[in-house]
């Protein structure tokens, strides 16, 4: 378990290297494969190109995308859909989460990151968890010197976007 405490202050050793998407998507991908099959959600990728590399800490990376998904299937409905896209822009890798769940009020959408805010669901079901993993993955992108954020409407569901460099390029004259 990543220490918060290290990770708010700064403290966190990031260890960057180019990373294939298409590496990060098979790890996810088998790791939530048996919870979707059991919870009869659809789990989708949208990458335009599988060689795409991106310059991150593979290991923060994930936690980061793990976070994000296991957020995304404790909001969402049974049979709803989760889906993790990629966009390219100049310099950077935009990943959006999305899920068909809930969604948050406006009105709770500045807290979301923070630690142990839960979104109040106003039904007898609390989603379970620790309330840290959304506060965990903001830490980790911006310790990326990157930014995440997010966009919600309630009923619709929730879609969480986070910026990564892309490659290094190590062919430097």
């Amino acid at each position: 378990m990543l220490n918060l405490s290290k990770i708010e202050s700064g403290g966190l050793q990031l260890n960057f290297e180019n990373c294939k998407i298409a590496n990060l998507r098979k790890k996810i991908t088998n790791l939530f494969e048996p919870l979707f099959s059991e919870s009869k959600m659809n789990f989708e990728w949208e990458i335009p190109d599988n060689s795409t590399e991106i310059y991150v800490d593979p290991e923060l990376i994930t936690q980061v995308l793990v976070n994000l998904i296991d957020n995304a299937i404790k909001y969402a409905e049974p049979g709803g859909t989760i889906s993790v896209s990629v966009q390219t822009e100049e310099h950077n890798i935009i990943f959006q989460i999305k899920d068909t769940g809930i969604g948050i009020p406006k009105r709770e959408l500045e807290r979301i990151f923070e630690r142990f805010y839960r979104v109040d669901t106003g039904g007898a079901n609390q989603i379970k968890g620790t309330g840290l993993g959304l506060s965990i993955a903001k830490h980790i992108v911006l310790q990326h010197g990157e930014k995440i954020w997010v966009e919600s409407e309630v009923g619709e569901g929730t879609s969480v976007f986070f910026s990564v460099k892309k490659q290094r390029n190590t062919a430097l004259p």
